[in-house]
């Protein structure tokens, strides 16, 4: 449920990176509640219930507010991989992009940092937060002052990097 809430936390963010356990998790309690709506829906339409029409609106409600969070995940688990977010179009296609945006889903993250920000595996390892070798660099134009402290959590942000090392937050 965490993954699920975390999604939302992050409405319409269509930048940085989302790993797999992020859009898998997100995608399995998605599928669960349309399943449930689908599910009381039913039953509700073969008893011969009056309110079937009040649980189709509010699933047509719920269905309309959970979109933008669905599309921003996905786009952020093909930046995940090193894709563009336009790779989206790629499941229009039918069968084929379908299967290809399948396959790309379902695919390991790009191992260290992309353009798209650090390899989100690697947000608060113990010890300092990212192995050496995926050590984030710290854009030139915006260096951290010394002692910067994360807005998001509050941690400390080390010289040299531009990304918290517990929450993955970007500094600007």
């Amino acid at each position: 449920m965490h993954w699920y809430m975390e999604v939302l936390k992050k409405y319409g963010t269509f930048s940085g990176r989302a790993r797999r356990r992020e859009y898998w998790v997100f995608a399995l309690i998605n599928s669960l509640i349309f399943t449930a709506f689908y599910v009381i829906y039913y039953i509700m339409l073969a008893s011969g219930s009056s309110s079937w029409s009040l649980l189709a609106f509010i699933f047509g409600i719920y269905g309309l507010i959970i979109i933008i969070p669905s599309w921003a995940v996905v786009v952020r688990r093909l930046h995940d991989t090193g894709r563009s977010g336009w790779w989206i179009f790629v499941g229009f296609v039918p069968l084929i992009g379908e299967f290809t945006l399948l396959f790309i889903l379902l695919s390991d993250s790009q191992q260290g940092n992309n353009q798209y920000g650090p390899n989100p595996k690697y947000f608060g390892m113990a010890h300092g937060g990212y192995p050496p070798q995926y050590a984030p660099p710290y854009p030139a134009q915006y260096p951290p002052p010394q002692g910067a402290s994360c807005p998001r959590c509050g941690g400390q942000i080390p010289p040299g990097t531009g990304f918290c090392q517990n929450c993955g937050t970007r500094l600007r």
